[in-house]
């Protein structure tokens, strides 16, 4: 019986982090409001100097030389508590504008109800094919001369993954609209 009890607990403690995961918080109104309001900043520097994008993005990155110019890389930002820019990456040219910024949405759940009350008119910039863990639907809204792509992993769709920050022209044109 004391082995049967046993076994059980270490079931237990192994499926606990499993439903921790899955029961990831909701973000709060004010955090998703907060998350809003830090990637229209990040869309309305860009594709202004790098450095502007930069301070917004993060207070230190590391830099890694690229073919175009500089990745600049950073490891995490508090945008409310709760919820956090993570990997945060901001690609620049050679004279120092910026092509694009991105970062993971870590912490708290922002839904895509969320989404879609923020921004009634989306861009569907990309959907799921097939069925697999790494499988996205990525839509977009314009903000100023940028377009700010929220993505969500397809058995997940009540929690953003991540947002890319890219210019409006370069965008559309990739996606075949005006």
């Amino acid at each position: 019986m004391k082995t049967f009890v046993a076994a059980l607990g270490v079931v237990a403690l192994a499926i606990a982090p499993l439903v921790s995961t899955a029961a990831t918080p909701r973000a709060t109104a004010s955090a998703e409001k907060q998350l809003w309001a830090f990637s229209e900043r990040l869309a309305l520097a860009l594709p202004g100097d790098g450095r502007d994008i930069l301070k917004i993005a993060s207070a230190s990155f590391d830099s890694v030389a690229t073919q175009a110019g500089l990745e600049h890389r950073a490891a995490s930002r508090e945008i409310a508590p709760s919820l956090f820019a993570s990997n945060v990456v901001v690609v620049t040219t050679p004279d120092n504008h910026t092509n694009s910024a991105s970062f993971d949405v870590t912490g708290s759940c922002v839904s895509m109800a969320a989404l879609r009350n923020r921004y009634p008119n989306l861009i569907v910039m990309d959907y799921a094919r097939g069925d697999n863990e790494h499988a996205t639907y990525t839509f977009g809204a314009q903000v100023g001369d940028a377009i700010v792509a929220y993505s969500f992993p397809a058995k997940k769709l009540n929690c953003m993954s991540r947002v890319a920050v890219t210019p409006a022209k370069v965008t559309k044109s990739k996606l075949g609209i005006q």
